[in-house]
């Protein structure tokens, strides 16, 4: 829901995410990251699709992580960091 709420089409995202380690709480936290981890961040969750894809082939794939959409989440988590730093 937490993805929904910032945007519409990063509802692709959660099973990446999920499936990379972050829950709900790990989700919401990621908007007071610092750009570089953040980064940091999303690439793992695009590592950890590549390597699980790799690792369990024949396993009904989830569609490839977006990294177009991974770099909205970046945009967006950052603008609303922003946001908040400046209330």
């Amino acid at each position: 829901m937490f993805l929904l709420g910032l945007h519409p089409s990063l509802a692709p995202l959660v099973p990446h995410l999920f499936g990379a380690g972050f829950d709900a709480g790990a989700l919401s936290a990621l908007a007071a990251l610092e750009p570089p981890i953040l980064d940091l961040a999303l690439d793992h969750v695009r590592l950890q699709h590549l390597a699980g894809a790799a690792a369990a082939p024949d396993d009904a794939p989830l569609e490839p992580v977006s990294v177009i959409q991974l770099k909205l989440l970046a945009r967006t988590l950052r603008e609303q960091c922003t946001a908040f730093r400046s209330s």
